[in-house]
Formats: structure tokens, sequence, C-alpha cells
């Protein structure tokens, strides 16, 4: 409602102190006036100007336009806020995390919501929060936590910590996982129902073709092909069409059966071979270990110079 709504006139706000009625202010949307504007609203500069005490006060109150075009952004694009203290960036942060829960929840279920504050009295003072905006699947924890399980046993050169943390790393280590994927060089024979079906090395290229584009050269507003999840379509891509082959024949094979062929012996070690599965830290010691990769993927990104500060001439133990 922060727009002018077609054919909405009015719209009455009531507040509210322990359970009374204090009073009410009229918005004349028809008149072009915008809804939610600070000097348009006393209530509104009343709860803005409500002291902080206790958990944290309710969020929905105080979000204006500009903040609600933040809350409102699409999934895929990553946001920055930014402020001085006290001008609400925690608050419109939690709304959109509750946002994006309630649009996408079904997708977000799968992946998780994480919540990192920098302390434990921090997470106490927001976690009443995201529950009063009706979430409540959201984990919480402290950058300690995250980093607890790791042992640091070195510590980089300033350059080479300026340089990792250089946002171009981003296209190299995204570059070095894609380039594992490899091109099929054979057929594959694959096992459904109590039958076995050829698939050509053709066809398995388009598989494989297919959704390597739709991980690599999506639309920047489009959910893109995760690499574990292009693996596992990989997969299933292959079962599928086994079934296809197989109901064209004149037999019926159930969903359970399909499932079953895409976790078969043949067909992971095809997808072992084409799309391998690759860790995070299994991904960077590859990189910085092996030069010729690390040139593949930093050509036009990295100067030599800058290669030669990320390689290990020396394997680090783990």
């Amino acid at each position: 409602q922060r727009r002018r709504s077609a054919g909405l006139a009015r719209r009455r706000r009531f507040g509210f102190a322990a359970g009374e009625l204090t009073g009410y202010e009229d918005e004349l949307l028809a008149a072009g006036q915008e809804v939610g504007r600070e000097q348009d609203s006393e209530f509104l500069r009343q709860e803005i100007e409500r002291p902080r005490s206790g958990p944290m006060r309710d969020i929905v109150a105080t979000i204006q336009p500009d903040q609600d075009d933040i809350v409102r952004a699409p999934l895929a694009e990553s946001i920055c806020v930014q402020g001085a203290p006290g001008t609400g960036k925690t608050a419109v942060g939690l709304h959109r995390a509750a946002y994006l829960l309630y649009t996408h929840g079904e997708q977000l279920a799968r992946t998780g919501v994480l919540v990192v504050g920098p302390n434990r009295a921090f997470l106490r003072y927001i976690e009443q929060v995201l529950p009063a905006l009706g979430e409540v699947e959201v984990d919480q924890a402290t950058v300690a936590d995250l980093t607890a399980r790791v042992t640091v046993r070195a510590q980089d050169e300033p350059a080479v910590a300026v340089l990792k943390g250089d946002p171009r790393m981003a296209e190299v280590l995204r570059r070095a996982l894609w380039g594992g994927v490899r091109k099929p060089v054979d057929s594959v024979q694959v096992a459904l129902s109590g039958r076995r079906y050829r698939i050509g090395e053709d066809r398995l290229k388009r598989f494989v073709d297919d959704l390597r584009r739709a991980g690599t050269s999506g639309a920047e507003d489009q959910q893109l092909v995760h690499y574990a999840a292009g693996r596992e379509r990989l997969a299933m891509g292959l079962a599928e069409y086994a079934r296809r082959l197989k109901e064209a024949g004149g037999g019926s094979p159930t969903d359970a059966e399909t499932r079953r062929c895409a976790r078969s012996a043949e067909v992971r070690a095809f997808c072992d071979a084409v799309w391998p599965a690759v860790d995070a830290a299994g991904l960077v010691h590859d990189l910085f270990t092996d030069t010729g990769r690390l040139a593949r993927a930093a050509r036009g990104v990295l100067t030599d110079e800058e290669q030669a500060l990320l390689h290990w001439p020396k394997v680090p133990r783990s």
C-alpha cells in the first residue's frame, strides 16, 4: 500500500497503547499522498522515536518505501545494507528474511536460512523478531560458531590475503568449478526394470551441455542450476530417458524404479566421470596446487604475477 491504489481514497491508521485506542489519522491516497512517509504520519514518527528497550520492537510498523524495495528485492539478488547506528539495518535485513521465507518457502526449505550475528547477546536481542513475523525455521550463529571447527595453521602475506578477498576471485573459482565438467566420450548402458538401455554419446553430450549452460549463463534475475544440483539432475535425466525408451516399447516403469535407476552404479559412475562431486576445500586445494588449472581459471582475470601469489609450491598439510 505504499503506492496509490486504484479506487482507494483513504487509509485510516489507529493507535493503541495498553489495549486502549489512543488516536487515529487518515492518509489521503486519492490526493497523491505517499503512504508511509515519516513527515505524513504522527504514529510513524512516534514509533521511530520510541526508545529501544527489551526485545527489538516490531519492525513492520516502521518499514519505509525505500526499505520495502530492499525487503522485496529478487531472491537471486545479493543485498548489502549500510547505514549509521539506529537506522534500521538489522530490522530491514530480518524483514527481508521473513519476506523471502514467505515468498520462496519451498525453495529455501531445502537450503535453509542462516542469520549471522557478532555475538550471542545480539542474537538473543533479535531472536524474537522472525517468530513475530511468522517465521521460525531460521538458524542463528555467531562468526565464532562458523569458524570454530577450522584450525588456523598459517597466515598469508598481506598481498596474498588482499588478493584472496578480491571480488575477481569469485569468477576464478566459478571457472575452476565448472571447468571440471567433461564431455562424454562414449555411450552408457542404464539398467531399468530388469532391462538395459543404451544411451548414445551424442544424447549424453546434449544432457551435459544443456545443464552446464543452465549453470553458467543464466540471466541475473533467474535461479541458476547449482553445480551439485546439476549433477543430480544429470543422473535423473539419464533415468528419465531410459524410462521413455521403456515406455516406447510398451513398458510402464514406476517412479520408484526410475529413482533406483538414477542411483544405480552405472549412472553414478557416468556422473563421476563427467560431472565429478566437488567440495569447497578440495576445489581450492586443486586450484592453488595445479598451475595449469589456475592459469585456465584465471585467464584474463588475474595477471601472471597475481597467479604466482596464489600458487602453493608446497602442498600444505590438511
